[in-house]
């Protein structure tokens, strides 16, 4: 009996054990018989709707939707200064190109640090290439900490949330948006609130809305 996977199924599936159904559908449908000669449906995974980001020096830095041959899409493609990886579960989508030009626009071109992704999560030989990075991350060079990202929480394809880096950032998140408009649920987040993550490194969660505004007031704090 066939069983047929819906996209949503795919993307909302664990990475590890996605990893695992693409290893094995590739290992399958690459051979076409007991002689051991590969299908036609066998192949590299590839990108589509390529997009050179205006204003990152010298053109460096592309973003594809990239798929699996045989799982179909599987996340956005980053390339940039000799590195690539791709983002699970996001889509080359107007509104995260948007957040990509917003952030270009303020300095933070750069879309990888040392050691962020991991090089294990970089393509093509990283030893979790396959699972994905959970996030793109935004900084103004690649040996500085990212100040925001698009992550796993913000519900990808779509834009539900922005992930500000606590470090650097809660005081100056306290001193635009004031502890009254802080919330505590997902669901109360909106537009002038945000939030504290509750777990992991506890970064702060903003709604997209404030993102340019944020910038501008972060950028007249930093020096």
């Amino acid at each position: 009996m066939a069983i047929t996977i819906s996209e949503d199924e795919l993307l909302n599936m664990e990475p590890e054990l996605l990893a695992r159904l693409q290893k094995y559908l590739r290992e399958q449908r690459g051979m076409s018989g007991p002689g051991g000669s590969k299908s036609a449906s066998s192949g590299e995974a590839r990108k589509s709707d390529s997009w050179q980001v205006p204003g990152v020096f010298n053109g460096d830095l592309i973003l594809s939707n990239y798929s699996d041959p045989s799982m179909g899409h599987v996340g956005v493609l980053v390339e940039q200064g000799g590195r690539a990886y791709f983002a699970r579960r996001w889509r080359l989508t107007d509104p995260v190109k948007d957040v990509v030009t917003l952030a270009v626009k303020y300095g933070l071109d750069r879309l990888w640090r040392s050691g962020h992704p991991r090089d294990e999560y970089l393509l093509p030989r990283g030893a979790k290439s396959e699972l994905g990075s959970p996030h793109i991350g935004f900084s103004g060079t690649n040996d500085k900490r990212w100040l925001f990202v698009l992550g796993q929480e913000a519900g990808p394809p779509d834009i539900n949330l922005i992930t500000i880096q606590r470090t650097d950032n809660e005081r100056h998140i306290r001193d635009i948006f004031g502890d009254e408009h802080k919330v505590r649920d997902l669901k109360d987040l909106e537009k002038g609130k945000w939030m504290q993550e509750m777990r992991g490194g506890r970064n702060l969660f903003i709604h997209p809305d404030d993102l340019e505004m944020v910038l501008t007031e972060i950028k007249k704090r930093k020096p």
